[in-house]
């Protein structure tokens, strides 16, 4: 059973990636929506510890780990396009990273697996911080008279801090592409 407590946590991060959407569309549900997301984005942390400590790998977790953090951050970033929170243009660059990305990885390209990169590590959770920072602010703006949290929920620090995320975003995908070239030069 603990050889598949990591996989079990991953799947749970899935499940709670669908609540949260179905949260989040409720428009009533803020804080429930950020407590969800808090638990998976922690979620994220700890099957990932334990798979490293327990020395427990799986092609499950393999392939499951980074696609429940992707419908994770997807899903909220969509969100906030639609609330105009970020700008849409931003959400396709980081959506389409994420499905090239995605796609490279199973296809035929990559026999060899790619580690992720330090600098992917750090968009996940950089992602994941803004996210919840976003949903806070939207629980407190629901108590908020004088609008001060909506004011900075439309700022244009939101709009920079959404920039950084998506060239850093970027930045991963041309890495990957970088080190999917490095692996297929060494293997030839």
């Amino acid at each position: 059973m603990i050889k598949k407590l990591p996989n079990i946590i991953t799947t749970i991060r899935l499940i709670l990636s669908f609540i949260f959407i179905y949260l989040f569309i409720q428009g009533t549900k803020n804080f429930e929506a950020l407590l969800v997301f808090v638990i998976a984005s922690v979620s994220d942390a700890i099957d990932g510890w334990l798979a490293r400590k327990l020395k427990i790998t799986s092609k499950f977790g393999e392939n499951f780990d980074p696609l429940a953090d992707k419908v994770l951050t997807i899903s909220a970033f969509v969100a906030f396009a639609i609330q105009g929170v970020v700008e849409f243009w931003c959400v396709i660059i980081i959506i389409f990273r994420d499905v090239f990305t995605t796609f490279l990885r199973y296809s035929f390209f990559t026999k060899n697996k790619i580690p992720t990169s330090k600098s992917a590590k750090l968009k996940t959770a950089v992602q994941f911080v803004f996210i919840i920072s976003i949903l806070i602010l939207q629980v407190f703006s629901e108590y908020d008279k004088s609008n001060t949290f909506n004011m900075i929920l439309q700022s244009e620090i939101i709009y920079y801090i959404m920039l950084g995320i998506t060239v850093l975003t970027a930045w991963t995908m041309i890495e990957y592409i970088l080190n999917l070239f490095k692996s297929k030069s060494k293997y030839h």
